[in-house]
């Protein structure tokens, strides 16, 4: 078997002709399949910049919620800080109050005590001239009690020898 130029021609023809829409039809296959995998691709990277992009918001939306409740409760913070500070003054106030008024309060049982043991002495002082009967010369010593009933020391007889006071003499 002799290879000449037509028998090379016609195998070439033949290939050509009968497997050359094979290959043509692979090329072209595999440029779809090359595109369909770029375009897969940019689709995949479309949906994954719009679920970034989502996550993104959200977290924003996120930070911006947060950062309305520390405002808030800053807020809060500073108007009970402010409620507790005038409450503290409220509090030092009514303790100096307190304090004035009981050394006040102090001071007049002090001059309370002092007038009723003056009155005390004072009483002690008239006891002997005192008489459980009215317009009584004798002067008998009596004890008054504390329902305000007079009770003399001793039964109470005649004695000549104490004179009587004048009620003017006093």
């Amino acid at each position: 078997m002799e290879i000449t130029f037509d028998n090379i021609l016609a195998i070439v023809g033949l290939l050509l002709g009968g497997s050359g829409g094979a290959i043509f039809t692979w090329y072209w296959q595999r440029r779809k399949a090359k595109a369909e995998a770029n375009q897969a691709e940019v689709s995949a990277a479309k949906e994954m910049q719009d679920m970034y992009q989502q996550m993104i918001k959200d977290k924003q939306d996120e930070v911006e919620d947060k950062n309305r409740i520390i405002t808030e409760l800053r807020e809060d913070r500073n108007h009970y800080k402010r409620k507790a500070d005038e409450l503290n003054d409220k509090f030092d106030k009514l303790t100096h109050s307190v304090s004035e008024w009981k050394n006040d309060a102090d001071e007049r049982i002090r001059t309370l005590q002092a007038q009723v043991a003056r009155n005390g002495r004072q009483i002690d002082c008239l006891r002997p001239m005192l008489c459980g009967r009215e317009n009584c010369a004798i002067r008998m010593p009596m004890t008054i009690t504390e329902s305000g009933e007079l009770k003399t020391k001793r039964p109470h007889r005649k004695a000549s020898s104490i004179e009587p006071v004048e009620p003017d003499a006093l």
